[in-house]
C-alpha cells in the first residue's frame, strides 16, 4: 500500500466521518485517474482516506487529505501517484454503492458468448449462460490413440516401430522410441563414388570418358560428359552391303545368282542363295580321259608325240590324231613320214 497527499479547497463530506481515536472504519474513496495508469479498463481506483488536516494558506483555508492506495491496481505498480494524476476524489456513500448496484445488475443480464474452437467445444447453459461447459475435441481420424478418461486426457504410449530400406537405416531410441534417425545406405560395391560428407551425400564430380572400337564411334557431350551418344561405324569397302536406316542397320536381302558355263556347274544353296558351289563340268564323250579325284581334275598322259618334221600329214584336230590317205608310206626311226 502506498501514501498520497492531495491539497483541495474543497471539504470531502466524508472527511467528517473521521473521529479522532475513535476506531472507527476509514471512510472510502474513489481516485479519477488518466486511465493509461490504470491496469483495469476503468479510469479509477478504490483508495482510502487516512487524515485531513485544515490549513489557513494565502488568505483562505484549505484541506490536505492523506489517501492510500494499492499501487496493484496501477498499470506499473512502482509508480507513486502525485496531485497531476488525480482528476477527481470522490466519497464512497450511498449513491456510489447505488450505482455499483446497478452497474453489477446490469452486467449480469448480460449473456455469455462463447467461441468454439477445432480442440474444444464450448457450452454455455444457466441464467445469462453463466455456467460454461469445456468439451475437448477427438479427432476421428485413423490411427488416433487419444482417448478421454474420467481422470483427464488418455494416448496410449505405443513405441513407434520401423523398417528399413535398401537406402535407408532408421534407428529408434529415447522414450517410446520417439527419437528416430535414419542414416543413409552407401552401398560398398567396386566403384561406387558415393559418400557422405557433413553437410550431406556426395558424389565426385568425374568426367566421363570413351574409347572408340572398329565398330562403334562414341561420342560424350554434356555436364560431365554424362550424355553418351555411340555410332556404328559402316565400312566404306566396295561391296559393303551395310547401311543405317532411321530404324537400325540394314543389309539388303537380295539372293545370290549364278550363270553356269561349259566346263563349271554353280549351285546356290541356303538363305538368299549366300551358299555357293561350283562343280567341274567332265565331258562325256569317247576318249575322254579327265576324272575328279579326292585332290582335283586328273588326266592319263597319252605319250603320243607329233612330230615336228616338214612334210608331216598327222594333226591333233582335238577328237583324235588326223593323216589324209598316203600315196605312199615310208618307215622312218623318228615316226611315221607320209609322202607322195
Amino acid at each position: 500500500m502506498k501514501l498520497l497527499e492531495y491539497f483541495s479547497p474543497c471539504l470531502l463530506e466524508c472527511a467528517n466521518q473521521i473521529p479522532p481515536c475513535s476506531g472507527a472504519d476509514e471512510p472510502g474513496l474513489i481516485l479519477c485517474l488518466n486511465h493509461l495508469l490504470v491496469a483495469s479498463d476503468a479510469p479509477y481506483i478504490d483508495a482510502t482516506l487516512v487524515s485531513t488536516t485544515k490549513k489557513f494558506c494565502n488568505s483562505r483555508f484549505t484541506y490536505l487529505y492523506t489517501i492510500q492506495y494499492d499501487e496493484n491496481l496501477l498499470l506499473n505498480p512502482n509508480t507513486f501517484l502525485t496531485q497531476t494524476d488525480i482528476t477527481t476524489v470522490l466519497c464512497r456513500d450511498c449513491l456510489t454503492e447505488y450505482i455499483d448496484f446497478q452497474v453489477e445488475l446490469h452486467n449480469d443480464t448480460i449473456p455469455n458468448s462463447a467461441t468454439d474452437t477445432p480442440s474444444i467445444d464450448i457450452t454455455l447453459s444457466g441464467a445469462a449462460d453463466r455456467n460454461i461447459q469445456a468439451d475437448v475435441n477427438i479427432s476421428p481420424d485413423a490411427g488416433n490413440v487419444i482417448v478421454i478418461h474420467p481422470n483427464g486426457l488418455y494416448a496410449d504410449a505405443l513405441a513407434n516401430t520401423v523398417t528399413d530400406t535398401d537406402s535407408v537405416n532408421l534407428t529408434l531410441s529415447g522414450v517410446d522410441d520417439r527419437n528416430i534417425q535414419a542414416d543413409v545406405n552407401i552401398s560398398a560395391d567396386a566403384d561406387n563414388d558415393l559418400s557422405i560428407h557433413a553437410d550431406g551425400l556426395y558424389i565426385d564430380a568425374v568426367n566421363n570418358s570413351a574409347t572408340d572400337t572398329d565398330s562403334v564411334n562414341l561420342t560424350l557431350s554434356g555436364t560431365f560428359n554424362r550424355n553418351i551418344q555411340a555410332d556404328v561405324i559402316i565400312s566404306p569397302d566396295a561391296g559393303n552391303d551395310l547401311s543405317v536406316h532411321t530404324n537400325g542397320l540394314y543389309v539388303d536381302s537380295v539372293d545370290n545368282s549364278a550363270t553356269d558355263t561349259a566346263s563349271i556347274d554353280i549351285t546356290l544353296s541356303g538363305t538368299n542363295n549366300r551358299d555357293i558351289s561350283a562343280d567341274a563340268i567332265i565331258s562325256p564323250d569317247a576318249g575322254n580321259i579327265i576324272s575328279i579325284h579326292a585332290n582335283g581334275l586328273y588326266a592319263i598322259s597319252t605319250g603320243v608325240v607329233i612330230s615336228p618334221n616338214a612334210n608331216n600329214a598327222i594333226t591333233d584336230p582335238g577328237n583324235g590324231l588326223y593323216a589324209p590317205l598316203p600315196t605312199q608310206a615310208v618307215e622312218c626311226p623318228s615316226g611315221y613320214f607320209v609322202g607322195a
